[in-house]
């Protein structure tokens, strides 16, 4: 009795097993859709965005949104990984999408996508992001941050990199971020290159526990960053990135987003 008892309820945690990797299998495909394919083809702008997950969803995520002035695009992290950081996610991708068409600049899509966003969430659950706007007649560069990462600036006329915060506080922190969150433009002339990127970059980690830092991406940027295309920059930012974590296993969602303006 014991043994036949013991194979049923195997037999039920494999169909139960098979059930959920299903869905998950499901999930993912429906995350993948949601990411762009391909950057958009802007005059002057050459643009290569990636994201790897650490599991079947994940909590990264990047876009590009055009209206007829401007092109907006962001890189964003949601706490954790996994089903929960894909759903928050999905949330804001699409609330981003709605603020974008009514035509506002990044504050003001931030703040109002943090505004429905928050009575949502945990108060455990949050995302960083930050958020550029093209304006495509004057070829002029926004930005506004939401807690994020670093933001990376490859100067071509000194062949040396600008780094600063993108400032700012994460969707879904407090109920109204309107104070905390600015608007501002950054100088960004032909030749130069954006680099941004998620926490799982900056914290990679080998096997002897180093972490992959901040300093070795702007170091490996500034090396390479006179490439002729944005894919070629990631390429060399990848396989340095690679060769560093020596085989180990992935601890997080990662993405790397590269702009460089022709």
């Amino acid at each position: 009795n014991e043994i036949t008892q013991n194979l049923e309820r195997i037999s039920h945690d494999l169909t139960e097993h098979k059930r959920i990797s299903k869905e998950l299998d499901v999930a993912h495909q429906i995350q993948q859709n949601l990411l762009p394919k391909a950057a958009p083809q802007i005059p002057d702008l050459d643009i290569v965005a990636k994201t790897k997950p650490a599991e079947e969803i994940g909590g990264d995520s990047f876009d590009f949104m055009e209206t007829e002035e401007n092109l907006f695009f962001y890189i964003g992290d949601v706490t954790g990984h996994g089903v929960p950081a894909g759903l928050v996610m999905i949330m804001v991708d699409t609330l981003l999408d709605t603020f974008i068409d009514k035509g506002m600049n990044t504050k003001d899509v931030l703040i109002n996508t943090n505004k429905y966003l928050e009575p949502k969430l945990s108060a455990t659950m949050f995302m960083t992001m930050v958020m550029f706007r093209w304006e495509k007649k004057t070829e002029k560069l926004f930005y506004c941050g939401a807690g994020h990462e670093h933001v990376i600036i490859f100067r071509q006329k000194t062949g040396t990199c600008d780094v600063f915060p993108s400032g700012g506080i994460a969707l879904g922190m407090v109920p109204d971020n309107t104070a905390l969150l600015k608007e501002t433009e950054i100088r960004f002339e032909k030749g130069d290159t954006l680099v941004l990127y998620t926490d799982g970059v900056s914290e990679g980690e080998n096997p002897r526990g180093e972490l992959y830092g901040l300093k070795r991406i702007q170091e490996i940027t500034q090396k390479y960053g006179r490439l002729e295309t944005s894919s070629l920059l990631f390429e060399e930012i990848s396989k340095h990135f690679s060769n560093f974590l020596e085989g180990h296993i992935q601890d997080d969602d990662m993405s790397l987003m590269i702009l460089k303006y022709k």
